[in-house]
C-alpha cells in the first residue's frame, strides 16, 4: 500500500458548510486517512446556486483546470478523489478524469447528486457518462440503488464500489437528549437544504395548508437558499401561510444545535436525492423523519421503524404522514429511539478507510486473503440455530475484507429435504460471498481438495464432531492433502452440557484426535474464557493455540415491530421458548416449572426444531398434565425473520439452558424488545440489574417464584424491562460490533503472516 502517496481531493471546502457535498468533504478531512500533507485540496465549491450562470461556470472551470495543471506538475499526485454533481458539474469533473489520465493519475469518481438521473435522460449525456466511468479507476455508489443504476454504464461491475454517506463518529455514538414531548396540538416541521424545484418544497407547503384545514396547528421552518426561493415565497403568500411557514436562510452549526434541541419533524419531499446527509444528521440527533420513497431513502429510512416514507408526488399521503406522526408522541419516540440502529454503517472512519484503500492500493477482490468456511449448515438453513447465525454474521462483517467462500450441505439440520438452492455449483450470494451446497460426499471432497489447495489461505471449521465437515478436513490436513492454515470454532460443542449428549462417542473421538495429532498446528477460536478452558482440557491445545473472540451479536431491523409495545395486565403473562428442542436446551425443566398452582393465565409458545424425538415426546406428555390455566402452542421451526416477528408477540423469552457459549437467541430477543428469563449457564448475567430480564440457578423454586412475580407485573413495570432491552442494544451491542471486528482481524491476520 502506498500510504505516503500524494492524493488529490477535488471537493467542496467552504468556510461554512452548505449542502451535503461540503459537509461530506469537510468531515472526510477530519479523519485519520485524509488528514495530513499527503492530501492536496482543489476546491470546487458552488457558493450560490441561484447565480450559477453558464459564463461564470465556464470561467470557474478554466481557473480550476489551471490549478489542476499546477498541482499535477508540481505535486505529482498518484490518485484523485473527485466529488461531482450532475449536469455541468459532471461534465467538468469528467474532463478532469480524462485529463488526469494523461498524467497517469488514477481517479476515484464520487457522483453525489440525485439529479444525475435527470441528466441521464439525454442520450448524449449517457454516452459521456459511459466514457467517464470507463476512464475512472472506481466509481463510488452511495447505496445499493446507485450501484444498480450505474451498472448499465460500466462493462466491469467491480468498478462500482458502495461507500455510504457518512456522519461524524461522535454524532453517531453520542446519546440522544431526553425525549421532549411536543406541545399538545402543535406540529412543528423543519426542512433543511437547497431551495430548488426538485426538492418538492411547494408540495410540502401545500400539505401544511391541508393539515391546518383539518384542524391541526402545523408550522414549518425552511432553512436554506437557492434559485427557487422566489417561487416558494409566492406559494407562501398565495396560501396565506406567512405566520405558519418561515424562511430562515442557511442553517449554520449553531442554528442546527437549536433546531435539534426542539426536536421538530424533518420532512424531505425530494424528487431526486443521492444519499442525503440531512436525513442522517436528523436521525443522529433524534429528529423523526418523513421522506419520499425515492433513490436511497428507503435504504436509510425503514418505514415505521426509524421514520415514515410516502409515495412521491402524493400530497394526501404526505399530509397524512405529517398528521399521524405529529399527533402521536409514542410513535415519534419509537422512531426516534430506533433512529441510530443502522447509523454505524455511516461512520466517517468507515468511509475514509474504504475510500483510502481504493485510492492508495491496487487490491482487488481476487487479491484479498481467502477464507474457506466449512460448515454442516448455512443459510437458507435455519434449524441448526446459533452455529448458522454465527457463520452468517461473520460473512456479513468480513465480506469486504476477505474473499469468503463456504462449503456446506444442501440440507438443513436433521432434515432429509433439500434446501431451495442449486446443488454442487458455486453460487454467488448477494452479500458478496460464494457458497457450494454439496449433495453428497464425492462432490464435497472434490471441491474441498481443489479449493483449499488452489484458492484458500485459511480454512475456518465451524464445529468439532461432524464427520464430514469437521473430522474429515482435519484428517486430510494431517495426511498432507490440504495445505491451508486451519482455525476451529467449536461453537460450544466442548462445553460440559454439550458433551453430555452422546458422551462416549465424543470422548472417544477426542482421544483418537489427540493421539493422531489432528490438532497440531491448528488454531482455535473460543468465545469466552470458559470455552477456552474447555478447549484446552479436551484437545490439550496450548494456551497460544486458543484465541478468545466473542461472537458477533445479532441486531435485526428488517422485521415488523408492530408488537414492540405489548399490553401487560396483572394476572396474565405470555412466554416463549425459542431454541432447538434438545436436552441441552432444557425445555423439559421449564415445563416442570409451570406444573404448579399459579394464580393467573399463562401462555407458552414454543419455537424451534425438534432435535430429539424421544425428548420431545416426553415433553408433550408433561405438557398434557399442566394445569388448565396454562396454554401451550408449538409453532414449529421457523426462518429467522418469521421467528423474531412471532416472539415479539410475547412478554418474555425463556431459555433454561444447560450451557451456552454465547446465546444468539438472547440477543435476538433483546433486538425486538423482548426481555428474557434464562439460566445462569450463559455469558448473560446480572440481567435484572440492567432491566433485561432474569438469570437463575437451575433451581425450580427460583424459576417458579419468577413466574409468580411476572404474572403480577403491571404495564409500567413491564415497560421498564422492554425499554431496557432496546436501550441495551443501542448503548452496548452496537458499539461492540466495531471492536469485535478489530479483534477478529487481529486473529485472522496472524494466520496469513
Amino acid at each position: 500500500m502506498l500510504n505516503n502517496s500524494k492524493i488529490l481531493f477535488i471537493g467542496s471546502f467552504p468556510s461554512e458548510t452548505k449542502g451535503g457535498s461540503s459537509t461530506a468533504s469537510m468531515l472526510l478531512l477530519g479523519t485519520n486517512e485524509f488528514r495530513g500533507n499527503h492530501i492536496i485540496k482543489l476546491d470546487s465549491t458552488l457558493d450560490d446556486i441561484s447565480r450559477n450562470l453558464y459564463s461564470s461556470r465556464v470561467i470557474r472551470a478554466i481557473k480550476r483546470f489551471i490549478q489542476l495543471t499546477t498541482i499535477l506538475i508540481r505535486d505529482r499526485p498518484q490518485s484523485a478523489l473527485i466529488f461531482c454533481g450532475h449536469g455541468w458539474s459532471f461534465i467538468e469533473k469528467g474532463l478532469m478524469v480524462f485529463y488526469m489520465r494523461l498524467f497517469k493519475v488514477k481517479s476515484v469518481l464520487a457522483p453525489n447528486s440525485g439529479l444525475i438521473l435527470r441528466t441521464l435522460e439525454s442520450s448524449i449525456f449517457r454516452w459521456y457518462v459511459k466514457k467517464v466511468f470507463k476512464s475512472a479507476k472506481y466509481v463510488i455508489c452511495q447505496g445499493q440503488y446507485w450501484e444498480t443504476t450505474f451498472k448499465s454504464y460500466v462493462s466491469n461491475p467491480n468498478k462500482l464500489k458502495i461507500v455510504k454517506n457518512w456522519l461524524s463518529d461522535s454524532a453517531i455514538t453520542s446519546p440522544l437528549p431526553p425525549f421532549s414531548l411536543p406541545t399538545r396540538g402543535k406540529i412543528k416541521l423543519v426542512y433543511l437544504g437547497w431551495l430548488e424545484k426538485y426538492k418538492g418544497i411547494l408540495e410540502l407547503i401545500e400539505s401544511v395548508k391541508q393539515a391546518n384545514k383539518k384542524g391541526y396547528s402545523v408550522s414549518l421552518d425552511i432553512w436554506g437558499e437557492g434559485s427557487y426561493k422566489s417561487e416558494i415565497i409566492n406559494k407562501i403568500d398565495a396560501l396565506n401561510l406567512q405566520q405558519e411557514v418561515i424562511l430562515k436562510g442557511w442553517a449554520n452549526e449553531k442554528d442546527k444545535i437549536e433546531i435539534y434541541k426542539y426536536q421538530p419533524i424533518l420532512v424531505l419531499p425530494s424528487y431526486y436525492e443521492g444519499m442525503p446527509n440531512v436525513v442522517l444528521e436528523a436521525m443522529a440527533n433524534g429528529l423523526p423523519v418523513i421522506a419520499s420513497n425515492i433513490s436511497t431513502l428507503p435504504e436509510i429510512v425503514k418505514h415505521e421503524f426509524n421514520g415514515l416514507l410516502y409515495n412521491l408526488g402524493d400530497e394526501i399521503s404526505l399530509t397524512g404522514s405529517i398528521i399521524r406522526l405529529g399527533s402521536d408522541p409514542m410513535l415519534r419516540q419509537q422512531l426516534r429511539d430506533n433512529a441510530k440502529a443502522d447509523l454505524t454503517d455511516h461512520e466517517s472512519w468507515r468511509a475514509s478507510q474504504q475510500l483510502f484503500k481504493l485510492l492508495t492500493s491496487e487490491i482487488t477482490s481476487t487479491d484479498l486473503p481467502s477464507i474457506l468456511i466449512i460448515s454442516d449448515w448455512f443459510e437458507p438453513a435455519y434449524k441448526g440455530g446459533g452455529p448458522i447465525t454465527s457463520c452468517y454474521n461473520f460473512c456479513l462483517q468480513f465480506n469486504k475484507s476477505f474473499n469468503i467462500s463456504v462449503i456446506t450441505s444442501n440440507k438443513d439440520f436433521k432434515s432429509d429435504l433439500q434446501l431451495p438452492v442449486d446443488n454442487n455449483t458455486w453460487i454467488n450470494k448477494e452479500y458478496g460471498i460464494k457458497v457450494f451446497y454439496a449433495s453428497g460426499l464425492i462432490p464435497y471432497v472434490k471441491q474441498l481438495t481443489k479449493f483449499t489447495n488452489v484458492k484458500a489461505n485459511l480454512v475456518y471449521l465451524q464445529g468439532v464432531f461432524s464427520c464430514r465437515f469437521g473430522i474429515l478436513p482435519l484428517l486430510l490436513k494431517k495426511l498432507g492433502v490440504l495445505k491451508s492454515q486451519f482455525i476451529i470454532a467449536p461453537r460450544g460443542m466442548l462445553q460440559s452440557g454439550a458433551l453430555g449428549q452422546k458422551k462416549k462417542k465424543k470422548k472417544l473421538y477426542l482421544i483418537i484426535a489427540r493421539m493422531f495429532g489432528l490438532y497440531k498446528g491448528v488454531q482455535f477460536q473460543a468465545t469466552d474464557v470458559t470455552e477456552k478452558n474447555d478447549i484446552r482440557i479436551h484437545t490439550k491445545a496450548k494456551d497460544s493455540q486458543v484465541d478468545v473472540v466473542p461472537n458477533f451479536p445479532n441486531i435485526f431491523t428488517e422485521v415488523d415491530r408492530s408488537h414492540l409495545s405489548k399490553q401487560k395486565i396483572d394476572g396474565a403473562v405470555s412466554l416463549v421458548y425459542y431454541s432447538r428442542i434438545a436436552p441441552k436446551k432444557n425445555l423439559e425443566f421449564y415445563i416442570d416449572v409451570l406444573n404448579h398452582s399459579f394464580e393467573g393465565h399463562i401462555k407458552l409458545g414454543i419455537i424451534g426444531p425438534v432435535e430429539d424425538e424421544l425428548y420431545w415426546k416426553k415433553i408433550n406428555e408433561k405438557i398434557s398434565n399442566l394445569p388448565n390455566n396454562i396454554d401451550v402452542t408449538y409453532y414449529g421451526a421457523m426462518p429467522l425473520k418469521a421467528s423474531l416477528e412471532k416472539i415479539q408477540e410475547f412478554h418474555f423469552m425463556v431459555l433454561p439452558t444447560l450451557g451456552e457459549n454465547y446465546g444468539h437467541v438472547i440477543v435476538e430477543s433483546f433486538s425486538v424488545g423482548v426481555p428474557v428469563i434464562i439460566s445462569n449457564k450463559t455469558p448473560w448475567l446480572n440481567l435484572e440489574l440492567n432491566k433485561l430480564g432474569w438469570d437463575f440457578d437451575l433451581d425450580i423454586t427460583q424459576f417458579r417464584n419468577n413466574v409468580s412475580h411476572i404474572l403480577k407485573m403491571n404495564q409500567e413495570d413491564y415497560d421498564q424491562f422492554s425499554e431496557g432491552t432496546t436501550r441495551f442494544i443501542k448503548n452496548e451491542i452496537v458499539p461492540q460490533i466495531n471492536e469485535l471486528k478489530h479483534q477478529y482481524k487481529l486473529v485472522l491476520n496472524k494466520m496469513f503472516i
